[in-house]
């Protein structure tokens, strides 16, 4: 039966599903996207056959008239089975989820870009099974003027989602590190790495918000992340160094192609 929950977020509308499912596994697709015909019967058969908490399936970026404009790879092809700290992680969610693997796992709604992967991130930390199915499935639409692709993603709401992105993955680590040896511990870095590399990237460096860095270097410090700075400034060049550098490098950088010099 259709839930019906106009005007809101697709985190909501995606935990609103979580919350009334009912079945062994779990499919999302978004309003704009489809899935090839008669998919689901071999992706469950797989995914039940081989006790899968998560399986990937092919997934196509197509166009608004359905071209294929291309598709997500994965690094193994083949149909290779391991536990989720081992397996490749997608930062989308076209698969099908086991329902009592992600059971108390729901979506951020105030995250506006990069839930998908906060949520993928989690799965896989709990997940014991994880594979992939190489066969037609999911068909995402490519929209100018989705969330990802707008200049929005500039915007304050995106900013604070990224430091809500941290608090959430280090509250989850805190939450479930008794399960967890060091090196699967280790393996949240990345995705911590990423989120700040996101944020300096997409909206401290382009706004030149001293505010902005003031805040993301907070959310660091408090979550205990401060080992990081280091590998996050090999990303981000003088992110450790004072603001007026870092404001000095980045500025020039904007200005820099605008300028004609005449040749001597």
């Amino acid at each position: 039966m259709p839930i019906r929950i106009p005007g809101t977020h697709i985190s909501a509308a995606r935990n609103t599903g979580l919350d009334n499912a009912s079945g062994e596994y779990i499919f999302f697709v978004d309003a704009d996207d489809t899935i090839h015909e008669n998919c689901l019967g071999e992706l469950y058969r797989y995914s039940s056959e081989n006790k899968l908490d998560l399986l990937y399936v092919k997934t196509e970026f197509t166009d608004k008239d359905g071209n294929v404009t291309g598709k997500i790879e994965m690094e193994d092809q083949t149909a290779a089975i391991s536990d989720g700290f081992t397996h490749q992680r997608r930062g989308f969610i076209s698969g099908l989820y086991k329902r009592e693997t992600v059971e108390d796992i729901r979506f951020v709604t105030e995250i506006p870009i990069g839930e998908d992967a906060l949520y993928n991130i989690m799965v896989h930390a709990m997940a014991k099974r994880v594979g992939y199915l190489d066969i037609p499935a999911y068909k995402y639409l490519i929209r100018t003027d989705s969330a990802s692709q707008s200049s929005a993603k500039t915007g304050e709401a995106v900013f604070i989602g990224f430091l809500k992105t941290i608090d959430v993955l280090k509250s989850f680590v805190e939450k479930n590190k008794n399960r967890y040896n060091q090196a699967q511990i280790d393996y949240f870095n990345r995705p911590f790495l990423k989120v700040s590399e996101n944020a300096l990237k997409m909206s401290i460096i382009p706004t030149l918000s001293h505010s902005r860095m003031i805040a993301l270097k907070a959310t660091i410090s408090k979550n205990g992340l401060g080992y990081l700075n280091d590998h996050i400034e090999k990303r981000v060049k003088f992110y450790n160094k004072p603001w007026l550098i870092f404001l000095a490098y980045y500025g020039l950088k904007r200005i820099t192609p605008i300028l004609r010099f005449p040749r001597p």
